[in-house]
């Protein structure tokens, strides 16, 4: 048999995947393709049973991963990701942190061994190609009553309190930003 002489195509969620881990690791496929990968970010974790159970069944299938938005919050993110293609890539989670992130991150060794099998992909790379949408700024004015002004106000004094308990420290920055956000 000729390489892909067999042709077989099937577009399916990742959580309907998760779900089919056996029939799909019995199937034998040639090359698996999974859009919107960064849902699988967090898949190096045991807690996270459908990257484990896509990881598992796709162990000894070649992959594409696409994605538009890889990194959100954490460059653990990127070790996840890269774990779907080859649990070993970057070596166990400690070895990652040690190497790739913290005062010591070696930023330039990730790059060199990330292009080896990673290709980023700007907007302005592919216009010619691909049709986008017109992106048209949208201004409206707003102006809080004097309630709504009085709850930022407060909202914003507890977020800048150092000895509060309600927010993990390790997550303080991303945490403060949310709230921010959903305060605007």
């Amino acid at each position: 048999m000729r390489p892909f002489e067999r042709e077989a195509v099937v577009m399916t969620s990742i959580h309907f995947a998760s779900r089919k881990a056996a029939e799909i690791k019995a199937t034998g496929w040639d090359l698996a393709v999974i859009d919107e990968a960064h849902k699988l970010r967090n898949a190096y974790r045991r807690s996270n049973r459908m990257g484990q159970n896509i990881r598992w069944a796709l162990a000894e299938v070649r992959k594409v991963l696409l994605t538009a938005t890889p990194l959100q919050n954490s460059l653990l993110e990127l070790y996840g990701i890269t774990s779907i293609i080859d649990e070993e890539l970057f070596g166990d989670l400690p070895s990652f942190k040690t190497q790739y992130s913290g005062p010591a991150a070696n930023l330039s060794e990730l790059r060199k061994r990330l292009s080896e099998f990673s290709t980023r992909t700007l907007r302005r790379q592919v216009v010619e190609y691909i049709s986008y949408t017109e992106r048209r700024l949208l201004i409206q004015s707003f102006s809080p009553t004097e309630r709504e002004h009085k709850l930022y106000e407060a909202i914003s004094e507890f977020l800048q309190r150092e000895d509060t308990y309600s927010i993990p420290a390790a997550q303080r920055h991303l945490t403060t930003l949310i709230i921010r956000k959903l305060l605007a």
